[in-house]
């Protein structure tokens, strides 16, 4: 019998790339429902994007009566935003003897099982990145005293959603990227949430991660692994009035700002339809209404639900997004907002999503999500003289606004028991 090679297997390997596009673009609500932009509409060569934009309306125009002087023209009030696409890659690799071995008759169970992993762990890393600023998991809270595998984080601001057993991270300083001891391709062993405690094993996971004890200290966070100074724009980079996003800096440049929606107010309230009316109200401003969805920590939409219990002769209805998410109805004189419950989101905010104005944007070889690297004519690799072999599935995209003031944010959200 002729043993199943990547050859005369082929055929099996595409049809598992065909289900893993489609499971990838359904997975997270933020891939699922913007629209993903073909490179020909905003690309002429290169990873960079220039988004021309006007700020407002043409100005200058009035009323000259029968024979008065005609206003000067004014010219466009415009800027410019920029962004880079960014390479997503998650590798897998395998032996002969385990391809050959995991089954008797064939090695679909081994291949099949990675190559479903292997898509299943790029969406996340993904998502994460969409709502994770920098792709920062949770920052350090405290110094250590000497190496340990215990690393401390704020129990009453960390998502815990993003942190579990057996995930694996960089532990990094956040202003710099630098490696402050120990810190690479470090793996969970447990979490706890009540205090904050992150307790991590002390062997390597891979060839290019330390092992030991970790010396960090409060400047310090946890990072996707291999992301830092390369991270995608997350969905809080958009939904800002501070700082410069895409080039623009938003202190000189108003039009560029998001809109937030409770106006400085700082005191921490739960979600209700009083806070989203003048929410909606607020981001009207700028465009009329716009918005099909709202995303928020689960926790933040469970008490705009819970509020709903005492009021006996409502019934909440629920509203389903075209991508198959569902979260209760928010109802304004405009129309409707799903609000969507999303596990990796900031805690304690809530955003409300211009689809028209966000979209995710690809490079060439990427027109419908994560594609095999083939460049060398086949999707195995082998690096050394071994019979290991590798594959690279990679995305190259970007999250990115083509406009920001019709996105509205909510800060300071109290958080359902």
């Amino acid at each position: 019998m002729a043993d199943v090679t990547t050859t005369n297997y082929a055929d099996a390997l595409y049809n598992f790339r065909v289900a893993m596009q489609k499971n990838y673009r359904k997975r997270h609500v933020l891939i699922s429902q913007l629209k993903r932009v073909a490179p020909q509409e905003v690309f002429s060569g290169g990873d960079e994007a220039r988004i021309p934009i006007i700020l407002n309306s043409l100005q200058g125009g009035g009323n000259p009566g029968e024979s008065g002087t005609i206003n000067v023209p004014h010219s466009f009030n415009l800027d410019k935003a920029t962004f880079t696409l960014e390479n997503v890659v998650m590798p897998i690799g395998i032996t002969l003897n385990a391809e050959e071995n995991s089954n008797v008759n064939s090695a679909a169970p081994a291949l099949r099982t990675l190559v479903e992993e292997c898509e299943n762990a790029l969406s996340e890393i993904v998502n994460d990145q969409f709502n994770c600023p920098g792709a920062l998991l949770a920052s350090v809270s405290a110094n250590t005293t000497s190496p340990s595998l215990t690393v401390y984080t704020n129990a009453a601001l960390t998502n815990y959603d993003r942190l579990r057993a057996g995930r694996v991270v960089d532990i990094l300083t956040r202003s710099s990227g630098a490696n402050p001891g120990n810190g690479l391709r470090r793996k969970i062993d447990s979490v706890d949430e009540a205090t904050g405690i992150i307790t991590f094993a002390t062997a390597a996971q891979a060839s290019d991660g330390d092992s030991g004890n970790i010396t960090f200290s409060n400047t310090a966070g946890l990072y996707l692994p291999g992301t830092w100074g390369n991270a995608l724009q997350s969905l809080h980079d958009i939904a800002s009035t501070s700082g410069t996003f895409e080039g623009i800096v938003r202190s000189s440049v108003q039009g560029w700002q998001a809109i937030d929606g409770r106006n400085g107010d700082t005191d921490t309230k739960m979600l209700s339809d009083v806070l989203m009316d003048s929410a909606v109200r607020r981001g009207r401003r700028t465009g009329g209404f716009a918005w099909e969805f709202a995303m928020g920590e689960p926790s933040v939409i469970d008490g705009y639900k819970q509020s709903k219990y005492a009021q006996t002769r409502v019934n909440p209805q629920m509203k389903t997004l075209s991508g198959g998410f569902a979260g209760i109805e928010y109802v304004h004189a405009g129309g409707t907002i799903a609000m969507i419950a999303e596990d990796r989101f900031e805690r304690g905010k809530l955003v409300l999503v211009p689809t028209e104005d966000i979209a995710v944007y690809h490079g060439p070889g990427n027109p419908s999500g994560p594609e095999w690297i083939k460049d060398t004519g086949g999707q195995w690799q082998r690096f050394a003289r071994t019979l290991t072999k590798e594959a690279w599935w990679r995305d190259n995209l970007q999250l990115a606004a083509k406009r920001c003031n019709r996105v509205v944010f909510l800060d300071d959200l109290d958080e359902a028991a």
